[in-house]
């Protein structure tokens, strides 16, 4: 189960479902999203327990719901 994280952003992070959250947020914790990454979806995919391309549906949502978000403000 992922932590929960404070992101400055939280309006909306509380858009999304709870689990394309806890996608978002063990992506954002293991450094999927650092330069250069730290894991791949793969990786994180594995050590959640969650079949990779369940994983991957979840977060692209997730990111699709956010980037509407902050475009639309």
């Amino acid at each position: 189960r992922a932590k929960h994280v404070v992101f400055a952003a939280e309006p909306l992070i509380g858009r999304l479902s709870e689990k394309q959250r806890e996608a978002f947020t063990l992506a954002y914790n293991n450094g999927f999203y650092a330069v250069p990454r730290k894991k791949s979806l793969e990786e994180i995919a594995l050590a959640a327990g969650v079949p990779y391309t369940t994983f991957r549906e979840r977060l692209q949502r997730a990111e699709s719901v956010l980037m509407q978000q902050i475009a639309s403000t």
